[in-house]
């Protein structure tokens, strides 16, 4: 399940790095061509006043001041390099107007969450990319492991990928384990047993009733469904789907954590499935959001 064309969305920060440094990898992987795409904001906002003594010009001056930093961002052999910066006051709608025109088919956007905060709040512009593309999303932000830096940024070791048990949810394990397959890594697969709507009280109660060992058979019944090429670790629990994901994905001190979304309909994208966004806010790791493209 090879990317083609890759759209990496940079503000140009430090905390961009790791993003940058995992579409390299992935690019690298696939052969894909890697699109390096900047918004200029600043910019944008300038532009609306030229009739102002001097704005044009300094406008312009910073979306070159844009172009050259870009420049920096390194060739290398076997890589082919796309440069681009656009001007627009929504850096969202920019980035998801260039994955339409570039038929991208993975989107990777750095989150600055280095709190809990700004963890849960994701970022405007990461979040509105995840709720609206139509391809897949990467999610990378800065608050990982300090290991995680230097010659081996983009790799990947350990990867968590969650299930529903879902069609949608096939091809999302699917990319895991040739992701896992290309960069060596070990694959563990995590579905969550979720109580049904009661009252608080009766959680316990349920909870007890809930057979686990059902939710194991029926998880390597599906896995084995699919014939993946990784030995990969399953998991079962029981409780809230996110929690659950995200406590699986911290144990294991995942390099990645999958999740699957189906992301056809304009609701489907908008509602994007309560547990892959919250996911996405509560991860330490960069979270890939796979969209599954089923038939309407």
């Amino acid at each position: 399940m090879a990317y083609r064309t890759i759209l990496l969305a940079t503000d140009l920060s430090p905390s961009a790095e790791r993003a940058a440094e995992l579409a390299r990898s992935l690019a690298r992987r696939d052969g894909a061509t890697l699109h390096v795409l900047h918004v200029n904001v600043l910019s944008a906002e300038q532009l609306q006043y030229r009739g102002l003594s001097g704005i044009e010009a300094y406008a312009l001056q910073v979306v070159q001041a844009c172009r050259n930093t870009l420049e920096d961002f390194k060739d290398e052999p076997g890589l082919t390099l796309v440069r681009a910066v656009r001007n627009d006051q929504s850096p969202a709608n920019a980035i998801l107007d260039y994955a339409e025109e570039q038929q991208a088919d993975l989107i990777v956007v750095g989150s600055r969450g280095l709190s809990a905060v700004k963890r849960f709040l994701l970022g405007s512009v990461a979040s509105k990319v995840v709720h609206a593309a139509a391809c897949s999303v990467l999610v990378a932000g800065q608050d990982l492991q300090e290991d995680a830096k230097g010659e081996g940024a983009g790799s990947l070791r350990r990867i968590v990928a969650s299930t529903d048990l879902s069609e949608a949810s096939k091809s999302g394990l699917q990319q895991a384990d040739a992701l896992a397959q290309a960069h060596g890594a070990a694959l563990s697969i995590v579905h969550v047993m979720v109580p049904p709507m009661v009252n608080p009280y009766d959680v316990e109660i349920i909870a007890r009733r809930m057979d686990l060992d059902s939710g194991r058979r029926a998880l390597a019944e599906f896995v084995e469904g699919l014939a993946l090429r990784s030995e990969a670790t399953q998991t079962v629990s029981l409780g809230l789907a996110d929690q659950e994901i995200v406590a699986a994905a911290e144990a294991q001190q995942a390099d990645l954590l999958v999740v699957s979304s189906t992301g056809m309909s304009a609701m489907g994208r908008l509602l994007l499935g309560s547990v892959a966004d919250k996911v996405v806010r509560r991860a330490h790791c960069p979270v890939l959001v796979h969209r599954a493209q089923v038939p309407a």
